[in-house]
């Protein structure tokens, strides 16, 4: 894990059916210094599992 200071912060936004997408994005991104904010659009009826999913990354 790289414990450098960010030099840049992303934001990425999806609707609840983007979570493959962003996978996929993160299966290829390196670890270089940049943090990324992840915002998802979901319905309050369902409970979010982006922690699940994307805790390998």
């Amino acid at each position: 894990m790289l414990n450098a200071i960010p030099h840049h912060i992303i934001a990425i936004g999806a609707s609840a059916g983007g979570m493959e997408e962003i996978n996929s994005f993160f299966d290829h991104t390196p670890l270089d210094g940049v943090s990324y904010v992840i915002v998802q659009h979901l319905s309050s009826d369902f409970k979010s599992r982006m922690v699940e999913l994307l805790a390998k990354h």
